[in-house]
């Protein structure tokens, strides 16, 4: 227990005993940057750790990775604090550790694993002990090989699940390929793992369900990182990456966020902490083959996959009238071959008003609106614009655009850039829209029924179809993708990929999609995250949201059954 009474998290860390690299006569280890960053993560949450080997004792460390050139901040703390030095000394042995004792394992990497550890029959049955309880395991760089003869419900562990590790390019980058047992990269698709990677050294880490892997050690602080928030804010079923990760585990938390909405919108028990009023639709997506250049996605292949998605209205208020201003929002999923999902969550903005988490969690304070007026209080957007005087002109080009008379006439933005890699293996920075096939038609003002903007949806669906073009926009280098606030160039390439098809509509209590988390990070292989940390926040966010949602009583939506049947 810590001093607030709550339990507190165990993670037991698993390091190599082995020092030998291969028949070169050089010493290998562990890497030191996958050690110090990962337990700081660690530590500072507040986390009890234990540390084992399979021999014990004091792990050798991989002498190249305490060259000069390959200092870190989290390497020169370590060197500064004996508490981590003793703890480091005195590993146990691996041997001797049970799965019942912690909620989690998480490898170090190095090569030295690459001989000790991946067939080591305690480590294989260590990591199939905590996996068959529930329990999440995580390794970075080399060490994602240790999987590779873990088995679950009688096939390999990654099988079918995202993962990553130490890539060919970098093997070859280190002139050890020729050295290893095995490439990792290699070993993980042969036994089935849907094998991502981002550019050679890039920090870039994936989360599937209950297996998180690194790339590489610019990893580890993202795979740390990552596998606390799974601990913490609960596993929620999904494929989430994480590029670097967006918050420190002692400042902006994804709960701190979900609490922001509530303290402004209030408790709304079973619904979204954000864009809570809501309606159901489902249809197809046809792709007409012209995405396969960018991507290997299935969904681009020319063929016909089924979508689920949910329009909805900005806000954490289920019962809000509607408002030709109020920002709209369009969740997808796209059911593709293989068990594969990718889920998209767009809105009717060009861009995101802010460009990093920290000023959107201001910002949603800044704005909340004063019951007395129904409006934000102006002395509070001052001061908040003051601080922030870029977000200023992010909103004139925001609302410089003429609002359409409702969803079915409403293009909707992907927000984010993406990186799109294709069978080649090039990679591509991209983003995309949704381009209404309905004619556009200006928004009047708002008329007395409160569900006005929902009403129409539902009517134009039992009319007939709603359709939109998926726009794939190709970026160049140097344009920016970080940064959610800024848009690219008007006269970057624009792909017509196919189109989008709603044919039914159902009240959120009928809908599957109601309880589907719209995670913009739930992407097949052939799409990735680019380096924008907002989207890393808007995946946890929307966990730590549906987490909440799912264990509440569900409430009567605004739009009910009835409603919907009215419509036809």
């Amino acid at each position: 227990m810590n001093s607030k009474g709550e339990r507190t998290m165990k993670i037991l860390m698993v390091l190599t005993s082995h020092d030998q690299l291969g028949n070169t006569g050089r010493k290998t280890g562990f890497w030191l940057e996958e050690f110090a960053a990962p337990y700081f993560v660690f530590r500072d949450a507040g986390v009890d750790l234990t540390l084992a080997s399979p021999k014990g004792g004091q792990p050798p460390v991989d002498p190249k990775s305490d060259l000069p050139e390959n200092q870190t901040p989290a390497m020169a703390r370590f060197k500064q604090d004996s508490e981590a030095q003793k703890a480091l000394s005195k590993t146990l042995k691996l041997s001797v550790m049970k799965s019942e004792d912690f909620d989690t394992i998480f490898y170090v990497g190095g090569h030295g694993p690459m001989w000790d550890l991946v067939d080591n029959p305690d480590s294989i049955a260590l990591i199939e002990s905590f996996y068959n309880s529930g329990k999440p395991v995580a390794a970075v760089c080399h060490s994602p090989a240790v999987f590779h003869r873990v088995m679950f419900e009688g096939v390999p562990l990654v099988k079918g699940k995202r993962v990553t590790g130490f890539t060919n390019g970098e093997e070859e980058a280190v002139h050890l390929t020729k050295v290893v047992p095995f490439l990792v990269e290699d070993e993980l698709k042969r036994v089935g793992g849907l094998y991502e990677k981002a550019a050679d050294w890039e920090s870039f880490a994936i989360v599937d369900g209950r297996l998180v892997t690194g790339q590489n050690p610019a990893s580890s602080t993202a795979a740390a990182k990552a596998l606390i928030t799974l601990l913490g804010e609960g596993a929620v079923t999904g494929a989430f990456a994480y590029f670097g990760g967006w918050f420190s585990t002692d400042e902006l938390t994804p709960s701190r966020f979900a609490d922001r909405f509530e303290e402004v919108n209030g408790v709304h028990t079973g619904f979204r902490r954000n864009h809570a009023k809501g309606l159901g639709v489902s249809g197809f997506f046809e792709s007409n083959g012209n995405g396969v250049r960018l991507s290997k996605a299935t969904v681009f292949e020319a063929r016909r996959v089924q979508v689920i998605g949910r329009f909805s209205l900005d806000g954490g208020q289920p019962y809000q009238s509607d408002r030709p201003d109020t920002r709209r929002g369009l969740g997808l999923q796209f059911s593709l071959p293989h068990g594969e999902l990718w889920r998209t969550a767009m809105i009717s903005f060009p861009l995101f008003p802010v460009r990093t988490p920290e000023i959107f969690y201001e910002r949603l304070l800044a704005f909340k609106s004063d019951p007395a007026t129904g409006k934000p209080d102006p002395a509070k957007v001052k001061a908040f614009e003051e601080r922030h005087p870029e977000t200023v002109e992010v909103l004139k080009v925001i609302t410089a655009r003429p609002l359409s008379s409702g969803f079915g006439n409403t293009t909707f933005y992907g927000l984010n850039a993406f990186r799109f890699t294709n069978a080649a293996g090039k990679t591509t920075p991209v983003r995309w829209i949704l381009e209404p096939m309905q004619p556009f038609e200006a928004a009047s003002a708002a008329p007395p029924d409160k569900n006005y903007l929902f009403d129409e949806l539902i009517m134009q669906i039992h009319r007939q179809p709603l359709r939109w073009r998926l726009i794939l926009i190709v970026g160049k280098p140097g344009d920016p993708t970080s940064d959610p606030s800024i848009g690219w160039p008007a006269d970057r390439q624009q792909v017509d990929v196919g189109v989008l098809t709603l044919n039914r509509v159902e009240a959120e209590e009928c809908s599957a999609a109601r309880d589907i988390n719209f995670s913009p990070l739930m992407l097949p292989a052939g799409m990735a995250p680019s380096d924008d940390p907002v989207l890393s926040a808007r995946s946890a966010v929307y966990a730590q949201s549906f987490t909440r949602r799912a264990g509440e009583t569900k409430q009567p939506s605004a739009i009910t059954p009835a409603d919907v049947m009215k419509g036809e």
